[in-house]
């Protein structure tokens, strides 16, 4: 899991009184100008002439940075004074030119896992900017993506939880709009890793032959992730999750591979209870 840096700023560009935290807003900086990152944004907070809002958060594809305590009312959500977003702990996503959006968006849900998880609330608890005030933001993730979004926070926040909390039920599949034809964007959208050998990965399960990233190759590879196809069964049997180390099988559990709950973890992972005891306390090692 991600850690979130502590790098307070003295200005004082918020609500002079307290807050009670209701939950999470997600917010994009629409900022692509490169350089534009977590640290660049930490910056500009500590000059609060240079710019009339103010966030608690702000997080790119390597680390997440807080500028304001959770419980400081921020001004952000543009609702006003009265509003209810002063309560939102607010985390803006960077979309620098020369970041890795996909990245920052699955940074962006630990984040948010994490701080929900602190102040004694749920994935249930996270907004969009656009509830508070109508803004078209987070714009790349209403655009799409949005669903996978929240999946991922409540995936994370089940790890955080020890398996003890279960997350809200599953959002339904987005409906395929087939107007997409960049595969990156498609990709980058969902938080997916959108690297030419991901997408050569993707295109071999979905039966698409000696992928070599041309038009109609890419035009494929959406129909078929939109549509839901299933993807091809591999010509050689997957090696079994018993045969992985514990180290990588920890990973897995982390990443929400192997679903929510320790019974169907362990399941999963096709384990024996010895076994699976050992994979948890990595994962609790590593999450301390």
């Amino acid at each position: 899991m991600i850690s979130i840096k502590q790098d307070l700023t003295s200005a004082k560009l918020c609500y002079s009184t307290p807050s009670k935290v209701l939950g999470v807003a997600i917010h994009e900086t629409a900022n692509t100008a490169r350089g534009a990152n977590a640290a660049a944004h930490a910056r500009l907070q500590k000059n609060p002439g240079a710019y009339g809002a103010s966030w608690n958060i702000q997080v790119d594809d390597k680390e997440a940075i807080q500028s304001y305590p959770d419980k400081v009312s921020t001004y952000h959500a543009g609702d006003g004074s009265r509003g209810v977003g002063r309560h939102y702990v607010s985390i803006e996503i960077c979309v620098n030119a020369d970041g890795n959006f996909a990245k920052a968006v699955d940074n962006a849900a630990q984040t948010a896992a994490i701080v929900l998880k602190r102040n004694g609330l749920t994935p249930s608890n996270i907004k969009q900017h656009n509830a508070f005030s109508g803004k078209n933001c987070p714009t790349n993730l209403r655009k799409s993506g949005w669903s996978a979004f929240v999946k991922k926070v409540n995936v994370y926040f089940d790890v955080l939880s020890g398996g003890s909390t279960k997350p809200p039920a599953d959002v339904p599949a987005e409906k395929p709009t087939h107007k997409e034809s960049s595969i990156v964007d498609y990709l980058n959208s969902r938080g997916m890793d959108s690297s030419f050998a991901a997408r050569a990965q993707l295109a071999a399960k979905f039966g698409i032959k000696n992928y070599t990233g041309t038009a109609s190759q890419n035009l494929g590879l959406i129909g078929r992730l939109q549509s839901g196809t299933a993807p091809t069964k591999p010509s050689k049997p997957a090696s079994k999750p018993r045969g992985k180390t514990v180290a990588q099988m920890a990973t897995e559990v982390i990443t929400g591979k192997h679903g929510t709950g320790h019974a169907a973890r362990q399941k999963s992972l096709k384990i024996d209870s010895a076994t699976y005891a050992k994979v948890r306390a990595e994962v609790n090692r590593r999450l301390k």
